[in-house]
């Protein structure tokens, strides 16, 4: 049935329909209001935008754009003086798109987006190389993007099966498991809220996934080219998330062994 279906659909229109997706879920999250001039955060982001904006905000209306132009490292600005000692590239993207005239809300969640979206990409690739199958690459793609804990047992006790299920489900507002946080044992980081609060961490999965796909060419002919590449993407992870990076730096330690 699923091979059914990919026959028929262009791969094109899956990929678009996964963009859209990953537009809608950053806008969901982070919008503005142009009458008041107010940021709109969804209520389970706050706590994190806190400090985000703030660092954007560092690099589009600070100095510290002008610092890394100088070669120095940017200072965080709830600690004024002290040098970043956390991953800022993706923020510093944000703010210089911020600097030159984009709205923070499409300088934030464009690069969101993309980011979202490449992660995507970068499974269904994973998916299709090593499987060689479109219909195991497309169910990757949807079983991540769904809910892969027990939460919905929560759900339905909390709304019983009924002809009102479709209805609760699609007008639902609440995660319903957002342990610790809510004295339950099925954890937060289950959910999207993840890539929509941390907005950097899908771009740094999906560039752990593309070093992944890149290295195991490296003995081939063109092992420079790729050595490069592989060069370049382990940079640019370096500083956009040092944890992502140091688990890639495991995968290249083992694969030069």
């Amino acid at each position: 049935m699923t091979s059914v279906f990919l026959k028929r659909i262009p791969s094109g229109l899956v990929f678009f329909a996964f963009l859209f997706f990953s537009f809608w879920l950053m806008f969901h999250t982070f919008s503005y209001d142009a009458k008041t001039n107010s940021m709109m955060i969804a209520t389970k982001a706050w706590s994190d935008f806190g400090s985000h904006i703030p660092l954007v905000r560092s690099f589009s209306m600070g100095d510290n754009l002008n610092r890394l132009a100088r070669g120095q490292a940017p200072v965080y600005p709830l600690f004024p003086g002290e040098p970043i000692r956390y991953h800022f590239l993706f923020y510093a993207v944000v703010g210089l798109l911020e600097k030159l005239g984009l709205r923070i809300d499409w300088a934030l969640n464009a690069p969101s987006a993309l980011g979202f979206f490449f992660l995507v990409v970068m499974i269904w690739k994973l998916a299709k190389e090593l499987f060689k199958d479109a219909r195991v690459a497309f169910l990757s793609v949807i079983f991540f993007l769904f809910n892969g804990s027990l939460s919905f047992v929560n759900f339905f006790l909390q709304h019983p099966l009924s002809w009102n299920t479709p209805m609760d489900i699609a007008t639902n507002s609440r995660f319903p498991s957002f342990g610790p946080w809510d004295g339950n044992l099925i954890s937060a980081f289950w959910n999207l809220n993840v890539y929509t609060n941390q907005r950097h961490l899908a771009a740094s999965f999906a560039l752990i996934i593309a070093t992944l796909l890149v290295i195991p060419g490296l003995t081939r002919n063109d092992n420079f080219l790729r050595g490069i590449l592989t060069a370049i993407l382990y940079s640019v992870l370096l500083f956009t998330n040092q944890a992502a990076a140091a688990i890639a730096a495991l995968f290249l330690f083992w694969f030069f062994l």
